[in-house]
């Protein structure tokens, strides 16, 4: 008998509607290596993955996409203005939930919708977020999604709850709907002289936003305040407070990129050797920066970093410290005046090109694209276990993921378990590590499940003008190019094969395919888009890999997605 796939798991979350485990499906590994097998799948309704991967939470999580779609500002000054107001409600909302008592997650109130999209874009850093919370709170608290969900059915849509509103507001004297048009002054405390500095709302955009064109003095200690120096002191605060004792742990040590592992001890370790203040290298800053505040900066930073180093390898100690920490130090810190590792308003807005392929589109609305998403996840999931390249989901798959990710403790749980490390979310690759990832995931797919992974043909995305240009000069590196581009069309839906046979197309069709052909593309992440097969295919002539209605207005294929490159590796 086969051995059920680890991959469907029991939730640990209380059940309720949309949490529950009623249509859960077990797969085994072995089901999903063949593809007459695989052909199978079209009848079973979803995968139920730890509970919280399904149709309904995706449902729920496009809902909920659509809110924050409709929260983004076309003059691009309010915009900002309105995310970094909300930034700072973010951090308040985490701080007020740690200062109260709740009797059981019931009670937890939601947040205001602002709240919940930093938030949102917070987690789908999972390992930032979770050495965030690890680092400066008490407790961690589940995004509430299914809450959400069930609040705005009740009240059509309004994200409205009058408990919620009243716990907001009294604790933290904020209104709980955030006004857009609000342009009061911003509060800023001086970091060397902790005065409270009130900033006009333009320029402080321009602080945070402009970092090259904007800065300003303290009125009373005269300190020149911009992101560089907000972040290099908020750097060497924490070093200074390290080394003080206090129960401080440097932004970028506790939890390890590579497999997601939380270590204080490996923490503290690194800590000692490269960010000790009594060295020679430290020491000599610490004075410069006394003498003139003006020292702190990430240049003196970094030189003297290398200086530390240096002294390290010369007493061969370098060894003992975990290679890629100092970048993942200087990453956490620089360009980041708030505690947080990352700068969520620049997360927000790189999310935004994943909302806006999901949002008004057809196709990923339709509850048989859902049910095979979490199919194609599943999959996803395996080849994780194995890979050893970047691995880039499809804009279906890249749905599950998120919603897996939204529920941070469980995500964590469930791919360290089965997968042996928590897989992280990076949604700062270039362009380049995003194609080259996405023609290996292809190819790595065809290879292990016998089924295309997307109707993209690898040339649109792969095969650049450069390395076209390269291949006429180099002719052996033109038999390379014709080797991989063999490789990896594998994993791709031929396009004469998806083709529906009906030539005729109605007006509303025609304006859906267009609304969606940006999003066939390789997107986001990437500046071109390409256009995608105007009809989508039959069931008979996907062989049951893609599930999808016949002359479906969506467009392409792929096998149970469309075949788009998400925004993220």
């Amino acid at each position: 008998m086969e051995e059920p796939s680890k991959f469907s798991t029991q939730s640990s979350l209380p059940k309720n509607d949309l949490l529950s485990n009623e249509n859960e499906t077990k797969l085994t590994s072995e089901i999903l290596l063949t593809s007459e097998l695989t052909t199978t799948t079209t009848n079973v309704k979803q995968i139920n993955i730890d509970g919280v991967v399904n149709t309904k939470m995706l449902h729920a999580h496009l809902v909920m996409l659509a809110k924050f779609h409709s929260l983004e500002q076309q003059d691009s000054e309010i915009d900002e203005r309105y995310l970094l107001r909300a930034e700072k409600r973010y951090l308040l909302w985490l701080k007020v939930l740690n200062n109260v008592s709740f009797k059981d997650d019931e009670e937890i109130p939601i947040p205001p919708i602002d709240v919940c999209q930093v938030w949102h874009a917070h987690l789908l850093s999972p390992l930032r977020y979770f050495e965030d919370i690890k680092r400066l709170y008490k407790r961690e608290f589940t995004f509430p999604l299914a809450k959400l969900h069930e609040l705005w059915s009740k009240t059509n849509g309004d994200h409205m709850d009058e408990r919620s509103k009243q716990f907001w507001e009294e604790n933290t004297k904020q209104p709980w709907i955030l006004d857009p048009n609000d342009t009061s002054d911003f509060e800023l405390v001086c970091p060397w002289c902790s005065t409270t500095l009130m900033i006009t709302a333009n320029n402080y955009v321009k602080l945070m936003r402009n970092p090259k064109d904007s800065e300003k003095r303290c009125d009373k200690c005269k300190f020149k305040l911009s992101i560089g120096s907000l972040s290099a002191k908020r750097f060497m605060d924490d070093i200074q407070k390290y080394n003080d004792g206090k129960k401080v742990y440097i932004a970028g040590t506790l939890v390890s990129t590579v497999n997601g592992e939380y270590n204080e001890k490996k923490a503290i370790s690194d800590s000692d050797y490269l960010f000790n203040l009594t060295s020679t290298p430290w020491n000599k800053l610490l004075d410069k920066i006394n003498k003139n505040p003006e020292n702190c900066n990430w240049t003196k930073i970094v030189k003297c970093i290398k200086r530390q180093i240096s002294y390290l390898k010369s007493d061969f100690l370098f060894q003992y410290v975990r290679m890629g920490i100092i970048r993942n130090v200087i990453f956490a810190y620089s360009g980041t005046p708030l505690p947080f590792s990352i700068g969520l308003v620049s997360a927000v807005i790189r999310q935004r090109e994943f909302t806006n392929k999901m949002v008004n589109n057809s196709w990923i609305n339709d509850s048989t694209v859902q049910s095979q998403a979490t199919i194609r996840y599943h999959k996803f999931l395996l080849l994780q276990k194995d890979a050893n390249s970047c691995l880039v989901p499809t804009l279906d798959i890249d749905l599950c993921w998120h919603t897996h990710m939204l529920h941070a403790p469980l995500y964590r749980n469930f791919t360290n378990e089965h997968i042996n490390r928590i897989i992280n979310h990076d949604d700062t690759l270039s362009k380049s590590t995003i194609a080259n990832g996405f023609a290996e995931t292809s190819s790595t797919w065809y290879k292990k499940f016998k089924e295309p992974y997307t109707c993209e043909h690898p040339k649109k995305y792969w095969l650049t003008t450069k390395k076209m240009v390269a291949a006429v000069i180099l002719p052996p590196y033109a038999i390379y190019l014709m080797y991989k581009m063999n490789k990896y069309k594998k994993g791709t839906v031929k396009k004469d094969k998806i083709q529906n046979s009906s030539t005729e197309k109605t007006e509303y069709e025609e304006k859906e395919i267009n609304k969606y052909s940006g999003a066939c593309g390789i997107s986001p992440g990437f500046i071109f888009f390409y256009d995608i097969p105007l009809t989508s295919p039959t069931p008979s002539e996907c062989k049951g890999t893609c599930g999808v209605p016949t002359a479906s207005s969506r467009g392409g294929c792929g096998s149970g997605g469309c075949g788009v490159v998400s925004d993220c590796g």
